[in-house]
């Protein structure tokens, strides 16, 4: 990206890894759906996604989490505001208007519950790539990690069901 202005130098990146970016990690930095990610400084790092496979798949859930959790979070948002007014409406009597029509709101939060759908499918896939690539040794690990723990639990479980 060499004699590029950082304007043009951004613009580049971002066309050449889907334009696709979120916030994440407290809105420093951009990050795409191929595991790409950017400073959001435009003087900041470009940096392409990792070769490594585990790591590529490792941030790609990562993407799709935050994606998730922006659907989920408008989904609530919109219906909060849906039930508030709603609730003050209805404190105010049978005269007070309708801010939307019934259909428009159901349709609306029908909509966001589909995208929060689509987002979960997408983490799915995304899940299942990062098991397939997850090496061994860690795949190894995680399992001994789990086994230690549920030992841990089980002899907790035992100690408290004994009483004097």
């Amino acid at each position: 990206m060499d004699g590029l202005s950082c304007k043009a130098r951004v613009e580049k990146f971002d066309i050449e890894n889907g334009m696709d970016a979120i916030l994440v990690d407290g809105g420093a930095w951009l990050l795409f759906s191929n595991g790409a990610r950017r400073e959001v400084s435009p003087i900041g790092a470009l940096v392409d996604p990792p070769a490594n496979l585990y790591e590529r798949a490792r941030l790609i859930v990562k993407y799709h989490q935050t994606k998730l959790g922006l659907a989920v979070q408008e989904f609530n948002h919109v219906k909060l505001e849906y039930v508030r007014y709603a609730k003050v409406a209805m404190s105010q009597g049978p005269n007070c208007p309708l801010a939307d029509d019934k259909t428009e709101a159901v349709t609306k939060l029908n909509k966001l519950k589909a995208k929060v759908r689509v987002c979960q499918a997408h983490l799915d896939e995304a899940h299942q790539n990062l098991e397939k690539h997850t090496p061994a040794d860690l795949v190894t690990r995680r399992r001994i990690q789990q086994q230690n723990l549920q030992g841990q639990q089980d002899l907790l479980t035992a100690v408290e069901q004994i009483e004097v």
